[in-house]
């Protein structure tokens, strides 16, 4: 789409920011504009007790 974007700060807080926009493709976008931004809301667990699954599917299809 010829977006250059910016990354800043770190973990939960990093952002992207568009630096520079090439050809006209995205005018709805502006310099300066943060695009990308991490929503805590989506985060896994790292302590789950118990993860189920079912591999059958796979093992008729893969083998």
């Amino acid at each position: 789409m010829g977006i250059t974007l910016r990354f800043e700060n770190q973990g939960a807080n990093e952002v992207a920011i568009i630096e520079k926009i090439e050809g006209d493709k995205t005018a709805a976008l502006q310099v300066g504009q943060t695009i990308v931004r991490i929503d805590p809301r989506y985060f896994q667990s790292t302590e789950v007790e118990t993860l189920l699954g079912d591999p059958s599917n796979a093992k008729e299809k893969l083998g």
